[in-house]
């Protein structure tokens, strides 16, 4: 335990729970108790936070912007996942236009940009995030080509769509969904230019696609107060080919390297059993004169461990050459058993560690 004012110096000391008995100066009659009151900056994130009620922590409760959620307001509830996409579909308390739109997704946080629709799936899901409202999607008409284009994040300056009105053609592995006979790049004539830009059609009653004007050339139906915001993570596209892995969002995507050791260990067990029988007749007496036979046993054990090998050769030779001499006539045979074993266990390690079959 810690105790202040030790002996008037206003240093800690340590002590024993309840004192020591055999030291008055050890003995505690004072303590020091604390109350924090709530901080929106320290109890919540201040940046989706609009207050904190409560006086003291823990009571503290956090009141989130429109769009989080949680506990501590770290939650956006507006995010829709699709695929590998997530997106945000946000609306304004007043019509904005599509720079504005952007504006305000970048301000969603970083990575976030207009969204390309890549998808009739995203598509859907934007539409049905703001029924009945038009929605700025990231898309633009360029002269260059007489098409469009995505402006923002992974797909910013490709081309989705080729023509206008009833001659336009979707891009080959592209989505779009105009309404028909748009997009047809019309000039508003008040000022506002021509009809450049996009959005998801919802006044309209229809979840297709309208080129508009960059501020709707006052017309109600083409006012738009509502935007589609994207985040990508990072795909295996964005790394150098080979054994990599994305992290993070585009464009900061990060490429770690996945290594995979393969180890092989191979044990070999062999066991070699020589028996030489050998009859030797006197030429003299043409008698046996000797009859031997020795036996020898052979044994070995090896173990190999190869790393990165697939393929591996064990190769046993036994050469056993018996010999003996001698000036009398006679015969030497030769008997051998042998036994071979072998056991190779294999093991795959990844780093970092996989959790897919790849």
């Amino acid at each position: 335990d810690i105790v202040t004012g030790w002996r008037t110096t206003q240093q800690w000391n340590d002590l024993w729970a309840n004192g020591c008995a055999l030291r008055t100066d050890y003995n505690v009659h004072c303590y020091v108790c604390e109350r924090s009151a709530c901080s929106i900056t320290i109890d919540c994130v201040a940046a989706n936070t609009i207050s904190v009620a409560g006086a003291y922590y823990p009571s503290c409760v956090c009141t989130c912007k429109t769009g989080f959620g949680g506990a501590k307001c770290e939650v956006d509830t507006t995010i829709i996942t699709v695929g590998n996409m997530e997106y945000s579909v946000l609306c304004d308390s007043s019509n904005i236009n599509v720079f504005t739109a952007q504006a305000k997704c970048v301000a969603k946080g970083k990575y976030w940009s207009l969204a390309s629709v890549m998808s009739g799936a995203a598509n859907t899901a934007l539409a049905n995030a703001a029924p009945n409202q038009n929605i700025w999607i990231g898309a633009r008409y360029n002269s260059v080509y007489n098409g469009h284009e995505w402006m923002y994040g992974r797909q910013a300056g490709k081309a989705f769509s080729i023509g206008l009105s009833t001659s336009v053609t979707c891009q080959p592995g592209m989505y779009c969904n105009w309404v028909a006979g748009d997009p047809d790049h019309v000039d508003c004539g008040d000022g506002d230019g021509p009809q450049v830009y996009a959005v998801i059609w919802g006044k309209a009653g229809v979840t297709s696609w309208d080129d508009t004007f960059t501020n709707g050339c006052g017309n109600p139906i083409a006012l738009t107060s509502c935007y589609a915001c994207e985040r990508s993570p990072c795909l295996q596209i964005d790394c150098a080919k080979g054994y990599t892995r994305p992290r993070g969002y585009y464009p900061d995507c990060t490429c770690s390297t996945i290594s995979a050791t393969l180890s092989l260990s191979t044990t070999v067990s062999t066991s070699n059993t020589q028996s030489i029988t050998a009859s030797i007749l006197s030429t003299a007496t043409n008698s046996l004169e000797q009859t031997s036979t020795v036996t020898t046993t052979q044994s070995q054990t090896t173990s190999t461990t190869n790393s990165m090998t697939l393929s591996i050769t064990h190769s046993v030779t036994i050469t056993l050459s018996p010999s003996r001499s001698a000036t009398q006539s006679g015969s030497v045979s030769t008997t051998t058993t042998s036994s071979l074993t072998s056991s190779t266990t294999a093991s795959i390690t990844f780093s970092p560690s996989m959790t897919t079959s790849t």
